[in-house]
Protein backbone atom coordinates (compact mmCIF):
# COMPACT_ATOMS: atom_id res chain seq x y z
CA UNK A 1 0.00 0.00 0.00
CA UNK A 2 1.23 3.31 -0.66
CA UNK A 3 1.43 6.81 1.30
CA UNK A 4 -1.28 8.26 -1.09
CA UNK A 5 -3.61 5.18 -0.41
CA UNK A 6 -2.66 4.87 2.90
CA UNK A 7 -3.44 8.94 3.54
CA UNK A 8 -6.71 8.50 1.60
CA UNK A 9 -8.09 6.00 3.82
CA UNK A 10 -6.70 7.57 6.98
CA UNK A 11 -8.54 11.29 5.82
CA UNK A 12 -11.77 8.42 4.98
CA UNK A 13 -12.19 7.19 8.54
CA UNK A 14 -11.64 10.29 10.01
CA UNK A 15 -14.11 11.98 7.91
CA UNK A 16 -16.21 8.89 8.16
CA UNK A 17 -15.82 9.11 12.26
CA UNK A 18 -16.53 13.13 12.81
CA UNK A 19 -19.81 12.74 10.25
CA UNK A 20 -21.48 9.85 11.98
CA UNK A 21 -20.77 11.89 15.55
CA UNK A 22 -22.31 14.72 13.91
CA UNK A 23 -25.22 12.90 12.65
CA UNK A 24 -25.62 11.00 16.25
CA UNK A 25 -25.58 14.62 17.82
CA UNK A 26 -28.19 15.57 15.60
CA UNK A 27 -30.34 12.92 16.04
CA UNK A 28 -30.24 13.26 19.93
CA UNK A 29 -31.26 17.10 19.30
CA UNK A 30 -33.88 16.03 16.99
CA UNK A 31 -35.23 14.06 19.58
CA UNK A 32 -34.54 16.42 22.53
CA UNK A 33 -36.77 18.80 20.53
CA UNK A 34 -39.71 16.33 19.45
CA UNK A 35 -39.79 15.50 23.37
CA UNK A 36 -40.00 18.23 24.80
CA UNK A 37 -44.23 18.23 24.99
CA UNK A 38 -44.28 15.13 26.78
CA UNK A 39 -41.77 16.12 29.19
CA UNK A 40 -43.57 20.03 30.13
CA UNK A 41 -46.87 17.44 30.27
CA UNK A 42 -45.60 15.18 32.68
CA UNK A 43 -43.61 17.72 34.93
CA UNK A 44 -47.22 19.61 35.27
CA UNK A 45 -48.55 16.21 36.20
CA UNK A 46 -46.39 15.47 38.86
CA UNK A 47 -46.74 19.35 40.21
CA UNK A 48 -50.44 19.36 39.57
CA UNK A 49 -49.70 22.74 37.61
CA UNK A 50 -52.87 23.77 35.14
CA UNK A 51 -51.40 25.58 32.03
CA UNK A 52 -53.68 28.54 31.34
Amino acid sequence: MTTETAMARTITLVFTGIMMFMIGGIVRGLIYIADAPRRREARNATTGDEPR
